[in-house]
């Protein structure tokens, strides 16, 4: 299913997300896409929603999955 916008049909879907990982003392998102091989493209298309400047200890991130 998609999205439509002045006729055009466009994709839309939720990332999907395969492995987590729990947020450190000390991590921040670059420190985190670093240590899973991940880049900043590919780890903001798995966490849309995450607030970078705001992530907490014990914070679930993904680090694997499809966005």
């Amino acid at each position: 299913m998609g999205a439509r916008f002045h006729g055009v049909t466009f994709k839309t879907s939720s990332p999907e997300c395969d492995s987590v990982f729990g947020v450190q003392s000390g991590d921040t998102c670059f420190s985190v896409s670093q240590q899973f091989n991940l880049t900043s493209e590919e780890f903001n298309g798995i966490n849309p929603n995450i607030d970078c400047l705001k992530i907490f200890v014990g914070q679930w991130l993904c680090v694997a999955g499809t966005a």
